[in-house]
């Protein structure tokens, strides 16, 4: 199938985040194939406030995040995928005009979504969509990244379970989120998780994409603590 699966917005990123998270970079055409495709997707019809659109096929399909948890709403597939997008064109060192707007335009959005009237700083209407935010907010570092984080982490910390995860929000893609917050508060989160992971890093592997992929997760959480 190649990077690029212009029936899916969610299969397209899922491949894009595959590659980064073994430490590898898009190159050449299959770059700018990715960027201009992505670029397309901005304000598109379907799009969340004007993020990126989820295709007609990621509404109808389930979607799992990356490390396989599942988003059920239209809403949250519109928004989280949104954020996600967002993201990777930003990873992506975008060098064409249109891209480069489509990140000024998404980035203005960006802040109105970091201060949500509705709910507390740094956190957005529920925990998926909270760490989806953290991830573009960490991509475009705003000059007030660390008092948001900081301030969504201190929510994320109130709501421990006492058994090393937390109500309200998926336990992987936390996880993952955390591990590239270069912050106490967020070093402070892995190290509550940490003895949880460690008994977790004691039984046998499972099988398929997204149980390697979360023991993976595991594993770079042990080695950052």
């Amino acid at each position: 199938m190649g990077i690029i699966n212009t029936k899916s917005l969610a299969q397209t990123l899922d491949a894009i985040q595959d590659l980064e998270f073994q430490g590898k970079k898009l190159t050449g055409a299959v770059r700018d194939e990715a960027e201009a495709w992505l670029t397309e997707r901005h304000w598109a019809r379907g799009a969340y406030r004007k993020l990126y659109a989820p295709t007609e096929l990621d509404y109808q399909q389930p979607l799992k995040l990356f490390t396989g948890e599942a988003v059920t709403s239209s809403a949250g597939k519109a928004h989280i995928l949104g954020e996600e997008a967002a993201r990777a064109l930003i990873m992506l060192e975008p060098v064409s005009a249109k891209a480069k707007l489509a990140v000024a335009e998404t980035t203005e959005i960006l802040r109105g979504l970091a201060r949500n009237e509705k709910d507390p700083h740094g956190i957005y209407c529920c925990g998926k969509c909270s760490v989806s935010m953290w991830r573009h907010l960490l991509a475009v570092k705003l000059p007030n990244n660390e008092e948001i984080l900081n301030s969504g982490i201190a929510y994320l910390r109130s709501l421990r379970d006492g058994e090393g995860r937390w109500h309200s929000f998926t336990y992987y893609y936390t996880l993952y989120a955390l591990l590239d917050i270069d912050l106490p508060a967020a070093r402070e989160e892995l190290a509550y998780a940490l003895p949880a992971i460690e008994r977790a890093l004691t039984r046998a592997a499972r099988p398929g994409t997204h149980p390697t992929r979360n023991r993976e997760v595991l594993l770079r959480v042990a080695k950052a603590c």
